[in-house]
């Protein structure tokens, strides 16, 4: 089921992410394959449509919930920034793949958007992994950044 998360620090959020993705690192091997990052991208962007939380509660959904009918947003795939950083951290965890969540924003105060980057085994490559964006390594520009490593 999805969870209902209330925190009043980004710290908070992270964590919260991080708890989400490492329960399902084993089940994402069925999901995606161990492949260079932009593969990885691309097979899991496939699975995804973006659905904002309903209005004034902050769900961060667990990969496995995510992708099934669970998924109290609608149908399987539907979901945020935030789900979409827990299904990427949550593969990378899966696979021992080097990954960091950035919070993304106006200033620290004010994160707006949070991501993940892997790093690419293949290609000793750091790629953003923002399964929001059309592509790999696409990013919406933002003044304020803070990288926090998960796996490394």
């Amino acid at each position: 089921m999805i969870s209902e998360f209330n925190y009043t620090n980004p710290d908070q959020a992270v964590a919260a992410i991080i708890l989400q993705a490492e329960k399902d690192r084993q089940w994402m091997r069925r999901v995606v394959q161990y492949a260079p990052v932009p593969e990885m991208f691309t097979e899991l962007k496939g699975l995804l449509t973006y659905a904002d939380d309903p209005n004034g509660i902050e769900l961060i959904q667990r990969p496995r919930t995510l992708l099934s009918n669970l998924n109290e947003l609608g149908a399987p795939g539907r979901g945020d920034c935030d789900d979409f950083t827990t299904l990427a951290v949550s593969a990378a965890m899966a696979y021992n793949i080097p990954a960091r969540i950035v919070l993304a924003g106006r200033s620290k105060k004010t994160p707006v958007h949070v991501y993940a980057q892997l790093y690419d085994n293949f290609s000793s490559k750091w790629y953003d992994f923002d399964l929001t964006a059309p592509e790999v390594d696409t990013i919406k520009y933002y003044p304020y950044k803070q990288i926090i490593d998960v796996i490394g």
